[in-house]
């Protein structure tokens, strides 16, 4: 299944539109990406771009007011970092890379509360390969220098040579984890997923071991010519359509699992009477198990490509045969 679309944006862009003015990515896995995830996509973003462009129309739409805010916002980082927040944000460089990882179930407690918050059981990291490492350096300092205070709800760790915090609440099943170290900046969410991405970016995998030798690649690759372009991506959607499955069974089940989260709110909604409850279980019911959905695609991929004349998308799926 193939799909593609082109919106016409032509050059010279002003405004807001000039974000589009970025340097493409190699439509390529990063080195250190194992084959054993389920998926990952890289960016060309300079968010320091971003910030340029998103003042420019602040400025230009809230005048003198919003020209105090943001002195005030980039006197205070100065200060903090030695560093505009431009160049703060330009620090991380160009190339914005995505993970996702299979599920997987923690203890006990981790599942509860994962039942109880949807959304909890997807584990993802975004990482970023830093363009001046110095800045990067302080503001995980800053941050570090923070925790302390946030009672319990952040805490420093220092990991595999990395250092960072772990944001993990207790009770919450969240967590979340910022790493800085080896020229990359990591986010990420889910259990075990800033331990792993650590681990490959110390020690790239190699051969058949690494992404770029997976069949899922190769595939993918087939499927659709891989160019420099904004944004590339890579998926097995045969692993993630019975996650979506997951997903969308805790989102049916939130209301009556969120009565069980210890310490809740007395303001919290109310559970569902008897009709609303049995009207969320014939839903449920009515989704397709894991096995039916297990061969219904396969590799998924997509590009986004930006020129003189516009933006255009291209994807490609694979079905199950008939």
């Amino acid at each position: 299944m193939r799909e593609g679309w082109f919106v016409s944006l032509p050059s010279p862009r002003s405004g807001i539109w000039t974000l589009l003015e970025q340097t493409p990515v190699a439509a390529e896995p990063p080195a250190w990406l194992a084959a054993n995830v389920a998926g990952f996509s890289v960016m060309g973003l300079d968010l320091g771009k971003v910030y340029a462009a998103a003042k420019e129309l602040a400025l230009q739409m809230g005048g003198p007011q919003a020209q105090q805010v943001f002195a005030q916002l980039e006197g205070q980082v100065q200060i903090q970092l030695q560093a505009g927040p431009r160049e703060l944000l330009a620090a991380l460089g160009n190339q914005i890379s995505t993970v996702s990882f299979p599920p997987k179930k923690g203890g006990a407690a981790d599942l509860a509360a994962a039942e109880a918050i949807p959304g909890l059981a997807e584990r993802a990291a975004i990482v970023w390969q830093v363009r001046d490492p110095a800045i990067c350096a302080r503001l995980m300092q800053l941050i570090q220098a923070i925790a302390p205070s946030t009672q319990g709800m952040m805490r420093v760790a220092n990991e595999q040579g990395f250092t960072g915090v772990r944001i993990e609440p207790p009770g919450t099943g969240v967590k979340v984890g910022l790493f800085y170290g080896k020229g990359y900046l990591l986010l990420g969410m889910g259990t075990e997923v800033c331990e792993t991405v650590m681990a490959m970016i110390s020690s790239p995998p190699q051969g058949n071991a690494a992404f770029s030798a997976s069949p899922l690649l190769a595939r993918a690759k087939t499927l659709l010519p891989p160019e420099p372009a904004f944004s590339y991506s890579v998926s097995d959607l045969s692993r993630a359509l019975p996650d979506l499955r997951e997903t969308i069974t805790q989102l049916l089940q939130a209301p009556q699992a969120f009565q069980a989260i210890p310490g809740l709110p007395a303001e919290a909604p109310p559970q569902l009477d008897p009709q609303q409850a049995a009207l969320m279980e014939k839903l449920t019911q009515l989704l397709p198990t894991a096995e039916e959905l297990e061969g219904m695609l396969g590799a998924s991929t997509s590009l986004m490509l930006i020129n003189s004349q516009g933006i255009i998308g291209r994807s490609a799926t694979e079905l199950a045969p008939p």
